[in-house]
């Protein structure tokens, strides 16, 4: 616990400690361990007109857990009435009035608990009673899901996970049995956790500690009392790709933080729900846990954009916890500094970042006569290669990418180009910085360039590990999701002493 990043920490510090009784009622346990009493149960219109035998979850199946956030307007003030018009009230589906419900409703404050606690402020509530036996109810959640899209290939979560599964034949989702599967309405398979707030992936809209930790809470409540896998877990925009809630960043925190509690809790079934599905004859119980934690953000790298898991990467230092998922030591494999890959150059004004629109790195040139020395270009930190070979691209000669964890527990590639020789590099192997990577090419001018990029880690698996030359129509905006200027980023991350007088601009 205490080798995990600060805020990792904190959140499960802040993680209440419950678990579902036999009768469905979510329950805090006090520090022994002992029952402290249930959350406010406060029911939904939806699930008190509905609790018949035929509106339980469907036994012959197996069951997921699907998050998602309430969508508070801005405007209203979000309190408990607030909440329940937002379930309760009536809103046309496909031609049909209808309401909503949820099972469980999440917000920011610490979670209380007993006949005298008041529902809000909001920190968990059960908005659904179970059946006598704690069989959930239908909820209201969901969508019938649209199959057309999925045959059309647009559906680009299950694609993702169909190249997942290609890699790994022992992962399995929900999110695929549910659209590859016996159709049926998806609400009889889901337990819903409804979390307050909206637009999460934005910066001033990223769900408190608490919250996180309360989502945390009734997640691993729920997968410990009814069998649910981790795999089962689903963001709402996973099945509804038109949805945007709660989140594809959210949804990787939350899969990160189930493994991290599964593997400090001493609880043996939950670490077989977390983890047991990548056990096979070949591998041993810490390979399993890698290929999970290398899943959440393999996912991630897949359905979201490079500067999306780059910002995730920040928030989480989740390098650093793959290291000690890993049983490796953080700081293994670090590039702890960087330095120049061409010295004496100057940048290209009319060649550099995002000018023109289509350029991704910065050239640098080396004027005059030069001695073979001074054309050498350097590794700019330890990393390990990603691609050695013939550049297909803008820029010709030869091209070289390596990959980079900084300190902070994030990933970089640097990237370079118009290079007239390569040095004998292997992929998949670490290099120091300072080795030569090549020499620079000569221009037409009889100057020598490097054309040179920084790009976030996750383009590696969004775009140059299938072609390392990116499109020649691409413009600005696609450009910075992808990749950093490289001038502005040495600046901040070279030594003191390799700083002064870089580059001549």
């Amino acid at each position: 616990m205490d080798q995990l990043p600060a805020r990792l920490q904190r959140i499960l510090q802040l993680t209440p400690d419950c678990r579902i009784d036999a009768k469905g009622n979510l329950v805090l346990l006090d520090a022994q361990g002992k029952p402290a009493g249930a959350v406010p149960l406060v029911r939904t219109q939806w699930n008190q007109e509905r609790t018949r035998a035929c509106d339980r979850l469907h036994d012959d199946v197996s069951w997921g857990i699907v998050l998602h956030w309430f969508g508070d307007h801005p405007e209203r003030e979000p309190g408990l009435d607030s909440y329940m018009w937002g379930f309760n009230g009536l809103r046309e589906v496909e031609g049909n009035p209808t309401r909503t419900s949820a099972h469980f409703l999440v917000g920011a404050s610490p979670a209380v608990c007993g006949e005298e606690a008041k529902p809000e402020p909001i920190g968990i509530l059960q908005m659904q009673a179970a059946d006598s036996d704690g069989t959930p109810f239908v909820a209201s959640h969901l969508f019938w899901l649209n199959y057309q899209q999925h045959m059309n290939k647009e559906q680009y979560f299950v694609q993702a996970l169909y190249q997942l599964g290609n890699e790994d034949p022992t992962f399995h989702t929900l999110l695929r049995e549910l659209f590859d599967g016996r159709r049926m309405d998806p609400n009889l398979r889901t337990i819903a956790i409804e979390t307050c707030g909206y637009d999460f992936e934005h910066a001033l809209h990223q769900p408190e500690d608490q919250k996180v930790a309360n989502v945390l809470a009734v997640v691993w409540a729920v997968m410990q009392r009814y069998g649910i896998r981790s795999s089962h877990i689903l963001g709402h925009q996973e099945i509804s790709i038109n949805k945007s809630d709660p989140g594809k960043k959210f949804m990787a925190l939350i899969r990160l933080l189930v493994g991290i509690k599964a593997l400090i809790e001493p609880d043996q079934n939950m670490k077989e729900l977390v983890f047991g599905q990548y056990l096979s004859e070949e591998r041993q119980p810490s390979e399993a846990v890698e290929a999970y934690f290398k899943f959440v953000r393999d996912y991630l790298a897949l359905v979201g954009r490079p500067d999306e898991v780059y910002e995730w990467e920040t928030a989480t230092s989740y390098w650093i916890v793959r290291d000690l998922a890993g049983n490796r030591l953080p700081g293994q494999g670090i590039a702890t500094y960087f330095r120049r890959p061409f010295a004496g150059a100057q940048t290209n004004p009319a060649s550099t970042f995002t000018i023109p629109d289509c350029h991704e790195g910065a050239d640098l040139l080396r004027i005059g006569k030069l001695n073979p020395s001074t054309l050498e270009v350097r590794l700019t930190a330890y990393g390990e290669c990603l691609f050695v070979g013939e550049s297909h691209g803008f820029h010709p000669g030869k091209l070289a990418i390596f990959r980079h964890t900084q300190t902070n527990g994030v990933q970089v590639l640097s990237v370079y180009g118009y290079l007239d020789r390569l040095a004998e590099f292997q992929r998949g192997k670490f290099y120091q910085p300072g080795e030569i990577v090549g020499s620079s090419m000569q221009t037409w001018s009889k100057d020598h360039m490097l054309h040179f990029a920084i790009a976030y880690g996750g383009t590696w698996e969004s775009n140059l590990r299938t072609n390392p030359n990116i499109p020649l129509n691409v413009g600005a905006m696609w450009i910075k999701q992808r990749y950093l200027d490289p001038v502005a980023y040495l600046e901040q991350h070279l030594e003191p002493q390799e700083l002064q007088g870089w580059i001549q601009k």
